[in-house]
């Protein structure tokens, strides 16, 4: 997917060049991008495996997860 209106596109070239120099921490907004541009992109740089994480859907399973199971989930502040 290759949406140009999405505010992320404008950063391509910089995320590209800070990728290649080692793991990068991308926080923005609610629907600017990060979810359907960076994995193509990440794709594009390599033809090695990678692996894009989404703390906040992983912690949203993790939840979902452990409150069935009566776990405690510890909160963040």
């Amino acid at each position: 997917m290759n949406d140009t209106t999405l505010p992320i596109t404008e950063l391509k070239e910089t995320f590209q060049a800070a990728i290649t120099k080692g793991p990068i921490v991308i926080v923005a907004p609610t629907g600017s991008g990060k979810s359907t541009q960076i994995p193509p992109w990440c794709a594009a740089l390599s033809d090695e495996p990678g692996l894009v994480v989404e703390p906040r859907r992983v912690a949203e399973r993790g939840v979902g997860i452990a409150h069935p199971l009566r776990h405690s989930v510890p909160r963040c502040r």
